[in-house]
């Protein structure tokens, strides 16, 4: 176990502006050694034998993450690519609920209901382009790291919590142009675009993933339970349930936050199981239409 955050200070110098510095710790983990690999996987799932099994645990070694932090602020400099994979590193491990990753979230998670924006409230450089660190995300990159590593209980995993399985049946779609379908049992929603915010396909199915978990949560009241919810597009569910080490993607890695945000507070477990198109219920509700005989439709007061 980690006992504590060893600092010792760096003079920080931006690479654009030689008139500014300042003091920086360099963050160390003393006492870790060997060092395993940081899991990169936005989210582990594992199938369930039976409905309270208690979800699996996982080792957290913060040190290669804080050694990385460490290079960034040398350098002074950084791209969007980079400062992205590194919050998703930050903000992987918030599932297992502590004080310290639960503010981890909130930091690092634009609201629910803002369906565009990213991890880090930066502008947008194209990934080529490096750009000047400033004081602030400075200072933010030494806190978060702080937090995963200060305290005695903060990098230990909680106890494992009993979730009970949701029985509801949940499918969703998204159209680009049409809006979001989301059909839980016999009930079905239309949530049309107010402003298509689509770059993708897939960034749009990865928001009807989203405004799913609203439903069932806002509307169905889910709290403490194992989610399972259909989707037909391959690059949401593969990079949700198999994430390539190293890969980020700009436009869905920060609705995957907002997904993390909510399950987190909500004490969920979501796991998205591919369907073929033909067989996803939600498709006829992306484009406001019944999903076939005997669905009521439901209505949902928030846009998207």
């Amino acid at each position: 176990m980690i006992t504590g955050l060893l600092s010792s200070f760096s003079v920080y110098s931006s690479a654009r502006s030689s008139s500014t510095s300042f003091a920086c710790p360099k963050l160390t983990v003393p006492g870790t050694s060997p060092v395993r690999p940081l899991s990169r996987s936005i989210a582990h799932v594992t199938t369930q034998d039976s409905p309270n099994e208690p979800l699996p645990k996982t080792n957290y070694d913060p040190a290669p993450l804080l050694d990385h932090i460490n290079r960034i602020l040398s350098s002074g400099r950084a791209s969007q690519q980079t400062l992205t994979q590194l919050a998703l590193e930050l903000i992987t491990p918030a599932h297992y609920i502590s004080s310290g990753r639960s503010l981890l979230v909130d930091l690092l998670s634009p609201l629910p209901t803002t369906a565009s924006g990213g991890m880090l409230n930066v502008p947008y450089v194209p990934k080529d382009q490096a750009f000047t660190l400033t004081r602030s995300i400075t200072s933010n990159l030494h806190s978060w790291a702080e937090l995963l590593t200060d305290g005695q209980t903060r990098l230990t995993d909680p106890s494992p919590v009993e979730l009970s399985t949701c029985d509801n049946k949940v499918y969703s779609d998204a159209s680009t142009q049409g809006g979001i379908g989301i059909v839980v049992d016999k009930q079905w929603y239309h949530l049309p675009w107010r402003n298509p915010p689509c770059n993708t396909t897939g960034h749009a199915e990865a928001i009807g993933l989203e405004m799913s978990l609203e439903i069932l949560m806002m509307e169905y009241g889910l709290r403490n339970t194992y989610i399972k919810i259909y989707s037909d597009c391959d690059e949401v569910v593969n990079l949700w349930t198999h994430r390539r080490p190293g890969a980020v993607h700009r436009v869905i890695d920060p609705v995957f936050g907002r997904i993390l945000h909510n399950l987190h507070n909500s004490n969920c477990w979501m796991e998205l199981e591919k369907v073929r198109s033909g067989r996803n219920m939600a498709d006829n509700p992306s484009r406001n239409k019944p999903p076939g005989w005997g669905y009521t439709k439901g209505h949902w007061p928030g846009t998207v």
